[in-house]
């Protein structure tokens, strides 16, 4: 049986962006032109709510919720929006890794492997989320009622010592499912076609070793984003200037003014970062199909 190389798999998105780095570019310029469509959705939205703001000391209740109601309108078709997004990176970086001779437009297609991707996508999302759910009020009943039956012998103490156990069981077995079904996205995607408990035999015997690659994958997602904070932290210190406190405490409209010149900046900042997450936290899982297949 294949074994999965722990440390390869998950320094796949360090690789991969060390070899494409146009291609991770290319994944930037998408996740910016998501975030232009979305400020040209909100921005008219944003710019009467803080003109509201600045005209009325008190705005008017109703002005706000209409406000809001234009905002929850367009929440459907934002969602749509991630969903595709989400989909189309995350088949960019499965063709990275295992078509690696489709480099053309950054690896970036809308194809038959995208749609069944999106499909398992939206499959396992809501279905992990609902079973989940099904699951979480029973688990926190038994909790409950073992508390409360064990509350002369453990004391107040007793719902902690039963409900912090239940729960870390209760999330290691959510994680345990997840683990065992993450194949089915490389395996969606390269066999053009709905892969789901195949997923569950592919991984049977390697759970531990996927849950390794994982945890090194997400540490070394932490430390770029730790970075990547430092970053724009410094240049927001740097725009901003010395009185920084007082300006964050004060008028935010005075606020925006200050910061909103140098906004398309954090903005790019943002996109390369996300690229280089997508790389990070996706690449792992078409290495270690990669490796199970042989």
């Amino acid at each position: 049986m294949a074994e999965i190389s722990v440390g390869r798999a998950a320094g796949a998105g360090l690789r991969l962006i060390r070899r494409e780095p146009k291609a991770v570019l290319g994944w930037a310029g998408l996740y910016l032109a998501a975030a232009a469509i979305t400020m040209a959705l909100f921005g008219a939205i944003f710019g009467q709510f803080f003109t509201t703001l600045a005209r009325d000391a008190e705005p008017d209740p109703a002005v706000l919720m209409g406000l809001n109601a234009q905002m929850m309108a367009l929440q459907p078709l934002v969602w749509l929006g991630a969903i595709v997004l989400q989909t189309v990176l995350m088949a960019a970086v499965f063709r990275a890794v295992l078509q690696p001779e489709e480099r053309r437009w950054a690896y970036l297609r809308l194809s038959g492997q995208e749609l069944w991707l999106g499909l398992v996508y939206l499959v396992l999302s809501f279905g992990i989320s609902i079973v989940a759910m099904m699951l979480l009020f029973p688990v926190v009943g038994l909790a409950v009622f073992l508390g409360y039956l064990f509350r002369d012998a453990l004391g107040p103490w007793g719902m902690v010592l039963i409900g912090g156990p239940t729960l870390l069981l209760f999330m290691g077995a959510v994680v345990w499912l997840m683990l065992r079904l993450c194949l089915a996205y490389p395996m969606s995607f390269a066999d053009r076609n709905f892969r789901l408990f195949e997923s569950w035999t592919a991984t049977r015997g390697h759970a531990g070793r996927l849950f390794l690659v994982f945890l090194l994958a997400v540490l070394i997602a932490l430390g770029v984003q730790l970075v990547g904070f430092v970053i724009c932290a410094g240049l927001m210190l740097a725009v901003i200037g010395p009185n920084w406190q007082a300006l964050m405490a004060g008028d935010p409209l005075l606020l925006l003014r200050t910061v909103g010149p140098f906004l398309p900046l954090f903005v790019v900042l943002g996109s390369v970062l996300s690229a280089v997450m997508a790389a990070i936290t996706t690449a792992p899982l078409a290495e270690v199909y990669r490796q199970l297949r042989g």
